[in-house]
């Protein structure tokens, strides 16, 4: 998984993410593929709102200069 991290970027995470509501809304899922799949979900979700957040960082810094 760490070299999956490693290389991941944000359209990969939101893909992925949406792969993982569609296999969770499956009703032959078993518990323990729903417990690694909420675990997988929730790094992804941590690493988009950290990407997001630097990218509004971005934005804000490249107005904050056109502004000067």
């Amino acid at each position: 998984m760490s070299k999956k991290k490693a290389s991941i970027n944000f359209d990969d995470a939101y893909t992925e993410l949406q792969e993982i509501h569609a296999k969770i809304q499956d009703d032959n899922i078993s518990i323990e593929e729903i417990s690694t799949l909420i675990r997988r979900s929730t790094e992804l979700i941590k690493f988009c709102k950290k990407r997001l957040r630097s990218i509004e960082g971005d934005i804000d810094q490249a107005f904050e200069e056109e502004v000067k």
